[in-house]
């Protein structure tokens, strides 16, 4: 496998904070524009374009999402991962093109509900969910929820501990008891995805509209 050196897209300094926000909320990533091309000119139509992340006794798969202009052997990857990683500034990762197969369930536990108590909690969950295209278990990963950082625990992706796709497909979704925690701060084709296992028994029952949420919402390719 090849190296790199990885960086945060803090230190980017040509990107807008919304950009910034968009990509700290994904598993998106930015490399050179050399290995960009090298990876396009040997691509194979079927694979998405995935890079597995391996550093220590850790692994991680990201999206790449577009190139810059900086060093070659540069990633610019989401602080989250960067975290998750334990990652020592300037150390070199490992890396190599891969192409997970395609899951349609995961059991999660989010780590706070005020998404239930928005206008729309479905639409929100989908336009957080829809950054990401690769989890894998035993990840945290933050989700955008209308402007607020929401922490997701993937707890199973029900593939023998092996990444997912979680593109173009209907994604069943089981919900953990929720415990409250202090958070630390191409336009897509339209899917279903199910979210009613997302809203809180309690506040369905205590609601006095028990169909203000329908059962399916959304998934963006």
């Amino acid at each position: 496998m090849d190296t790199l050196v990885a960086k945060t897209f803090y230190s980017h300094e040509t990107l807008s904070d919304e950009q910034i926000t968009n990509f700290e909320t994904s598993n998106n990533v930015l490399i050179s524009n050399l290995l960009f091309q090298e990876i396009l000119n040997n691509h194979d139509d079927k694979k998405m374009l995935i890079l597995g992340l391996y550093y220590k006794n850790k692994k991680i798969f990201v999206n790449i999402d577009g190139n810059h202009h900086n060093e070659d052997n540069l990633i610019y990857i989401p602080l989250w991962i960067y975290q998750y990683l334990n990652y020592t500034d300037d150390e070199q990762i490992n890396y190599m093109q891969v192409s997970p197969k395609i899951g349609s369930k995961i059991k999660i536990n989010p780590h706070e509900d005020f998404y239930a108590y928005l206008p729309d909690p479905i639409q929100s969950l989908r336009n957080g969910f829809e950054r990401y295209s690769i989890l894998l278990n035993n990840t945290t990963i933050p989700l955008n929820i209308d402007g607020r950082i929401l922490m997701i625990d993937i707890i199973d992706t029900y593939s023998n501990n092996n990444p997912i796709n979680i593109r173009g497909i209907e994604l069943e979704v089981d919900i953990n008891e929720i415990q409250d925690q202090n958070i630390l701060e191409e336009p897509k084709e339209k899917e279903d995805f199910d979210f009613s296992s997302m809203i809180p028994s309690s506040f369905m029952q205590n609601t006095s509209q028990p169909n203000k949420f329908p059962g399916k919402g959304y998934r963006f390719n």
